[in-house]
């Protein structure tokens, strides 16, 4: 009875675990059932995608079929960029002539202006105020520091305290003498 039940209870274990291993393929079975419902969605939605695509490419099959039209849009295209190129050259050889002159006239009226009284007294003014602005720049930084140097009203306050803790020290000892003075 004992080789039996031995018998037995291996039998058991073993349908058990052939009971768990048809569980866990049942659940991957029914996940990859949800996947394939899935993808039945799904695949509509791509078949629709890659026909677009097709009727896309085959209209441009069509386009590329006329070499012709091709080459006489290339060649259009071709003329319109020279042209513009053109245009451009000749906007940036009038754009430099335009340059030239005013920057003569420029020169010119600087040459003038250095050789008027005007521009020569401005100039003069120009150096002097230069100079006087150095000047008042090197003063201001001097003040600043010199009043940081003679900041009175820190040693002040020192000072102050000083005077009220003498003056309470003072307190404390008359009265600790007996004299009662206050001051």
């Amino acid at each position: 009875m004992e080789d039996e039940k031995s018998f037995k209870d291996k039998q058991l274990k073993s349908s058990e675990a052939t009971m768990r291993r048809l569980h866990q393929d049942k659940e991957k079975r029914l996940q990859e059932m949800e996947k394939v419902k899935t993808l039945d969605e799904k695949i509509p939605l791509e078949l629709n995608n890659l026909k677009e695509k097709m009727d896309r490419m085959r209209r441009e099959m069509r386009e590329f079929d006329d070499i012709d039209g091709l080459r006489d849009e290339a060649a259009q295209t071709k003329e319109h960029l020279q042209g513009l190129r053109k245009q451009y050259r000749w906007r940036v050889e009038a754009m430099r002539g335009q340059v030239q002159q005013l920057t003569a006239r420029h020169e010119a009226c600087k040459k003038e202006l250095a050789a008027s009284e005007t521009g020569k007294t401005l100039e003069a003014l120009e150096r002097k105020m230069r100079t006087y602005e150095t000047n008042i720049f090197f003063l201001k930084e001097f003040v600043e520091t010199k009043g940081r140097e003679i900041d009175f009203q820190s040693l002040r306050g020192e000072c102050m305290g000083m005077v009220k803790d003498l003056n309470e020290a003072v307190k404390r000892k008359g009265e600790t003498e007996g004299f009662g003075v206050a001051y």
